[in-house]
This record gives structure tokens, C-alpha cells and sequence, in this order.
């Protein structure tokens, strides 16, 4: 339900379209809810999102991570043409890559991404990405195509990290951290995998008593 209602708040919200990887990977982050015991949602966790996760494991076990210039270049359908294993390992990515820009290296990106969806919900996306100088020597053509393609490395670049060979590195190590042993746990509890459990408490032994 929240999946699709991602989808329905962007395209009525947002006065340009947003890339591919960030759509799709945004849908499945709004997929994180607690569940009351009559099944319905309570409380929106992110994090709580056991089928993402576990596909994300799968593809690093597996080692069957898709570069990321290659997740930013596809597309849903592209990938279903592979198979449905390869549809569902490239949304487990797109919903890790939000969760990276969201928490990766303490924070660092959010500022990004929140201008980026800002930028988007004002209808300044496009214009930003023309006057980019990431495509400085292009002529006006083919910066309109750039600006307006929904895949791609562009958005990523001019507003996150332009060096995308250390981001991808990065990202890639992210996803060995929240996939390691254990954070299945944290993720089921709907807790960031990223910080370590609170230490267990022992209560003090009383004093004994007085003489």
C-alpha cells in the first residue's frame, strides 16, 4: 500500500519528476512500517523492511551487486527482462541506497538528498542539472536530454558526490555493514543496523546489610 502510495504522492507533489533509482528506491523506504496485532500499520520505521533486506543480503553473499553506475543507468523493467530474482535484488539496492544517503557515513548526504527533493518539489531539478558543470561542452540540445533523462549518474553527481568510483565504494561497504550477522535482528525491530545494540545492564548487588 505505501509502496504505491509513494508513487501516487510524487506524481501529484512534485512538480518534476525525480530519477528512476531514487522513485523507486524512496517507494520502497515508505514500505518500513510497525504492524499492530490486527495487521495494520502504527507507526512508520523505515528500517523495518525484512523482504528489501534480505534480498540486499542475498546480492552481497551472493555477489551480485550491481556497480552503481550500472543501478543509476536501469530500469524496473529492464531488470524483470532478466528475471524476477534481478527485479527484486535492483529494488532491495535502490532501497539501501536511500537508507545510504539517508545514514552513510554519519549523515553525510542527507543534506543532499533533501535538496535534491527539494529542488524537485519546487521544479528547479531540471534547471540545476542544465547549467551543470558536469556538462560543460555539451550543446543545448543534448543538456536538455541530460537534465530530463530519469536515468544515469547525473542527479547523483551534481548533487551528492561527483567522484561516483569512492561513492560506490562507499556503498558497497555500507551494504556489507547492514548486512553483517546480526543486524537482521535490529532490522526486525525496525533499528538503524548501523549503531551498536545498547550494552546489557546488571543491576548492582545490594550492599549488605548494616551491623
Amino acid at each position: 500500500m505505501l509502496f504505491r502510495s509513494w508513487h501516487q504522492f510524487s506524481q501529484r507533489s512534485l512538480k518534476e519528476s525525480l530519477p528512476t533509482w531514487l522513485e523507486e528506491g524512496l517507494a520502497c523506504y515508505m514500505e518500513g512500517t510497525r504492524l499492530s496485532r490486527e495487521g495494520r500499520p502504527t507507526r512508520f520505521s523505515p528500517w523495518r523492511n525484512m523482504e528489501r533486506w534480505n534480498e540486499a543480503r542475498n546480492a552481497v553473499r551472493g555477489e551480485n551487486l550491481l556497480p552503481l553506475q550500472e543501478l543509476l543507468d536501469t530500469t524496473p523493467q529492464a531488470r524483470l527482462e532478466r528475471g524476477k530474482d534481478e527485479l527484486l535484488a535492483y529494488y532491495a539496492q535502490c532501497w539501501a541506497l536511500v537508507q545510504f544517503l539517508q545514514e552513510g557515513d554519519g549523515g553525510r548526504y542527507r543534506d543532499a538528498l533533501r535538496r535534491l527533493l527539494g529542488d524537485a518539489a519546487e521544479g528547479r531539478l531540471v534547471s540545476r542539472l542544465e547549467a551543470s558543470p558536469l556538462l560543460a561542452g555539451a550543446d543545448d540540445a543534448a543538456r536538455r536530454r541530460a537534465a530530463r533523462s530519469r536515468s544515469g549518474s547525473l542527479v547523483m553527481r551534481e548533487y551528492v558526490r561527483a567522484d561516483l568510483a569512492r561513492m560506490d565504494a562507499d556503498f558497497r561497504a555500507f551494504l556489507s555493514t547492514i548486512t553483517r550477522r546480526g543486524a537482521g535482528d535490529r532490522i526486525f525491530r525496525g533499528e538503524s543496523p548501523l549503531s551498536e545494540p545498547a550494552p546489557a545492564t546488571t543491576a548492582s548487588p545490594a550492599p549488605p546489610p548494616s551491623k
